[in-house]
């Protein structure tokens, strides 16, 4: 048993002793402290905001799918309008079944490209005249397409519900178009599958016990997670109005109602047609702060708890005056003379608080420097390799592919996967430098991570649009290897899509064990990934995805000039995508190589209306190669090539309108001469001035201040009066024959519009005033 008496003495006489081993406990106790009250105050406030930006970025998304949903039916419905086959069930009072069969097969075209359509009707003077749906009894009647078309907006969705037979519902927006000005009496009626567009935009962000809905300006709301609860009107709520008034683009603010505090986060969609609202409880989100606050202050407390055991440790086994410390301890309890330390005690203390901070310092920075040094040497080293021709020194090559963990062995098996982000400049707008560094690490931790349960990989971060993997111990030994590979790298691109909403494509390259093939694997595994110009974004490619065939190129010709036909933008936008479906098969380098030659031809149409003016359309021929190895999907090619058309149009309407007015009196001149010839048309006397029937149709508009058949007309009217006036001899059947008309109801109807009085009431008439006047 110790002597209490030598036990005082001792812990009296060795006090700094004791104030040290005080000091390490108190320098735990209040850290802990501190990283409490900063998790209550300043944790709970940086965490409400992370959550909600990232909801705010949820919301985003739902608003551009939203948006593109909506809109990419409005140009459905307008496409479909204007279809020739439509347009001839339109414009037709008898059903040709050609125009059927074309119409049944340019709808079911759609189909295959939005498969949310659920049915199409064209509306044609007060009747269907053709109707398709899919779904047993979902058909609806004349009186309810009528009230539709009468009463609906025109190219606006419309929230509705319809049933079947047996009084099964089914939600549908419907979108209407029928051309401005002229009325109700045609029409297409669009019906979407309420259902699908619910499960394509809510998919990944719809959460428990959180509501997300698209609203219209007028407060509609046209998209709830809650399917029920479309077609409700919001504008009087009070979150609507804050939103409204607000004059930002997204925000969010608290709103207490029905006994409870709301969280509204929204996001107005870049149209301004839309916004999107997200509810959430505000107890839900400070459960989720609180979650997050107790794991930090317990992980936080155990590291620091560590931290002291493991500096006392290591303290009194790499510095002396600390060691003297503990032994003088430990003879204090066992009652032994305590011995002295070699150096006073001032000086003893402030060794062991240098040596304490030098410790601690190392420990939390060397490893995290080391690792730090070898990332950047090795991607130094790489990244050249990869990108630069003939980099590879192949002395040493082998030998720092393993002083960089690249490869295990120089003789494994490996493959390359290149990964890059969709929607790329829309991701450098909305994040700054530090967050596209982290999603980027993000995206190779993860896809590290997916990886390693079939393989070791290595990802390198080549520039902001894209990461490079290097995959190796293959087991080629293993049928199904590639598979494998593919699956979970497919897990990788799901999970990346999940948590960072970012979409990438994906192309793998072929195995090899060749350490010096890797420079073309990379090659190999980019080249890939360009194919999402053809199959879409979001999309693993390897060696079996991809199928190239030849193309005949007396096909190409034949294409490329129907696409150059002056015609309207709409049959340019379609031959634009038949050469699209046509080439489409081929490699990526001859599909780009095939475009560039079209854009090209397509710049230099207006030199050749013209031998006096050259090179009106400036270019570069670089740029437009560059420009179209850039597109991602087949809507960044055609809106491009929309523009290419909307200027060629410019600059050669202005060509021709220098010769304008002599055009109009050649064309004047010509009807003077034939209008008794019942046959002439547009279309005639635009081929014979070489220039297109809507060229020719637009500038006699302009320039006549009449439409061409009105104008001939008026002529042929103003004939007939002559005639009539002046040979009393001619009966009115031979009249109408001699200035143009082959149907004499006709004549008598235009006359009578005309001149108020019909052709035989007007001769008698003039007849007898002459013999008045006489």
């Amino acid at each position: 048993m110790i002597n209490r008496e030598v036990l005082s003495s001792a812990l009296r006489s060795k006090k700094l002793l004791i104030k040290l081993l005080l000091s390490y406990l108190g320098t735990a106790i209040v850290a802990v402290l501190l990283i409490t009250l900063l998790n209550t105050y300043w944790v709970k406030n940086e965490s409400i905001k992370d959550i909600n930006s990232i909801t705010e970025l949820a919301l985003s998304n739902i608003a551009v799918l939203g948006t593109n949903m909506f809109e990419s039916t409005q140009n459905m419905a307008f496409v479909l309008y204007n279809d020739p086959y439509v347009k001839n069930l339109l414009s037709s009072s008898e059903i040709n079944g050609l125009d059927i069969m074309g119409v049944t097969y340019d709808i079911e075209r759609l189909k295959i490209s939005n498969p949310s359509i659920f049915s199409v009707y064209v509306w044609n003077k007060n009747s269907i005249v053709f109707r398709t749906s899919r779904g047993i009894g979902y058909e609806e009647s004349h009186e309810t397409i009528s009230e539709i078309v009468k009463e609906g907006p025109v190219l606006y969705p419309v929230p509705r519900r319809i049933s079947n037979n047996n009084d099964k519902p089914v939600d549908v927006y419907t979108i209407i178009y029928h051309e401005p000005g002229l009325g109700d009496d045609s029409a297409i009626v669009l019906n979407i599958d309420a259902n699908a567009l619910y499960n394509q935009v809510y998919t990944e962000f719809s959460k428990p016990q959180q509501d997300i809905f698209i609203v219209d300006k007028t407060g509609k709301v046209l998209l709830h997670n809650d399917i029920e609860r479309l077609s409700a009107n919001i504008k009087n709520e009070t979150y609507f109005r804050n939103a409204a008034a607000a004059g930002r683009s997204s925000g969010s603010f608290s709103v207490y109602e029905g006994g409870h505090n709301w969280v509204y986060n929204y996001v107005i969609a870049k149209n301004k047609k839309y916004i999107v609202f997200s509810k959430s409880e505000y107890s839900m989100l400070f459960s989720k702060v609180t979650k997050i606050r107790n794991t930090i202050l317990l992980t936080c407390s155990v590291v620091l708890v560590l931290i002291f055991f493991l500096s006392i440790m290591l303290s009194r086994w790499l510095y002396t005056p600390i060691n003297n410390v503990f032994s003088n301890i430990s003879v204090l309890f066992k009652g032994s003379n305590i011995s002295q330390p070699d150096k006073p005690e001032n000086n003893e203390y402030k060794f062991i608080s240098q040596a304490v901070g030098s410790l601690v310092q190392r420990l939390n920075t060397l490893e995290k420097d080391n690792e730090s040094n070898f990332n950047i040497m090795r991607t130094a080293f790489f990244k050249p390799v990869l990108t630069e021709p003939g980099n590879i020194n192949k002395d040493i090559f082998p030998d720092n592919i393993l002083k960089y963990k690249i490869l295990n062995a120089i003789n494994d098996n490996y493959c390359i996967i290149v990964m890059r982000l969709d929607n790329y400049s829309d991701f450098l707008l909305n994040n700054n430098k530090e967050a596209i560094d982290f999603q980027l690490s993000s995206i190779g931790n993860i896809s590290s991570e997916t990886l390693k349960e079939i393989s070791t990989s290595t990802y390198f971060i080549m520039d902001n649009e894209h990461l490079v993997l290097v995959i190796s111990d293959i087991n080629k030994d293993n049928i199904g290897y590639e598979e494998e590979i593919i699956e979970a790298v497919k897990h990788a691109q799901d999970s990346i899509l999940k948590l960072l909403n970012i979409g990438i494509t994906i192309g793998i390259s072929g195995a090899s064990n060749n350490i010096f093939d890797i420079k073309d694997k990379y090659d190999e595994a980019f080249g890939l990934t360009n194919y999402r110009f053809i199959y879409g974004k979001n999309t693993i490619f390897t060696g079996k995805t991809v199928k190239i065939k030849e193309l005949e190129k007396d096909k190409v010709n034949h294409y490329a000039n129907a696409i150059l036909k002056n015609g309207s933008k709409d049959a340019y936008c379609d031959f634009i995508f038949k050469y699209y479906s046509l080439v489409r098969n081929c490699s990526y380098d001859k599909i780009v190589k095939l475009f560039f030659q079209l854009a090209n031809s397509i710049l230099h149409l207006p030199d050749e209306l013209q031998t006096s003016h050259k090179g009106s359309m400036e270019f570069d021929i670089q740029d437009i190669y560059a420009k179209i190895r850039s597109f991602e999907s087949y809507e960044d090619l055609i809106n491009w090539f929309k523009e290419l058309f909307d200027k060629t149009e410019t600059i050669i309407c202005n060509i021709r309108n220098k010769k304008n007015p002599d055009l109009i009196e050649q064309v004047l001149k010509y009807i003077n001469e034939n209008y008794r010839d019942s046959n002439i048309s547009a279309n005639i006397i635009a081929d014979k001035l070489s220039i297109t029937p809507q060229y020719f149709s637009k500038i006699f508009n302009e320039y006549a201040g009449f439409s061409f058949p009105d104008y001939i007309n008026n002529v042929r009217l103003e004939k007939a009066k002559e005639l009539i006036l002046s040979n009393e001899k001619l009966n009115i059947g031979s009249i109408y024959e001699m200035v143009g008309y082959n149907n004499r109801s006709y004549f008598t109807s235009s006359f009578t519009k005309k001149y108020g009085i019909s052709p035989g009431r007007f001769r008698s008439e003039t007849a007898s005033k002459k013999i008045s006047e006489s």
